[in-house]
């Protein structure tokens, strides 16, 4: 959690240009629901505390996605954007990959392939992920507009996010929103 806030603080006093960032977030808010899923061989997701979505599946401080696989994997980038920074803590990396205000969060990384400045394109590969104590690999994504946390950031992924929920997480969907 305190990695978490630290992480968004920084990468908020990154800012640069206002007006260039307004034009940018407008660019970025147009690909919500397009993202592609950021790991390959990706077997489940944990979704974040939602409570009107009546989903309390992950940590209620956190409004992060937790990608989880059984073998190893690369992780991609989700949208273009520049790398705000790259952190080591431990044995843990993080990347912030920034795109007018809002900043995309890639944590629990072994190795990171790109550097602070560099430009990604969505579907660049910018690191790969560490084993977890229960041999699996997670990725923790978190996604932030300025300094707060985005809930709901599922809703930014491409539809087929769906298939990797929990049968329990698809039954507690379905109860919260009919229309779903």
């Amino acid at each position: 959690m305190i990695i978490r806030i630290f992480i968004i603080l920084l990468g908020c006093f990154l800012t640069d240009c206002v007006h260039a960032q307004l034009d940018s977030n407008k660019t970025f808010e147009l690909s919500k629901g397009k993202w592609r899923m950021p790991i390959d061989n990706l077997n489940k997701i944990s979704l974040p505390n939602n409570g009107d979505k009546g989903l309390t599946i992950s940590c209620s401080f956190s409004n992060s996605i937790i990608f989880i696989s059984n073998q190893p994997s690369e992780v991609y980038s989700v949208a273009d954007g520049k790398v705000a920074a790259v952190f080591t803590i431990g044995d843990i990396k993080a990347v912030i990959i920034k795109y007018g205000d809002y900043y995309l969060i890639y944590s629990d990384l072994e190795e990171c392939y790109v550097n602070k400045n560099d430009l990604v394109l969505a579907n660049t590969k910018i690191g790969r992920l560490s084993k977890g104590f229960d041999d699996t690999y997670e990725l923790e994504f978190l996604v932030a507009f300025k300094y707060k946390e985005i809930e709901s950031i599922e809703d930014w992924f491409n539809p087929d996010l769906i298939k990797y929920y929990s049968e329990e997480q698809r039954e507690l969907m379905k109860k919260a929103s009919p229309l779903r």
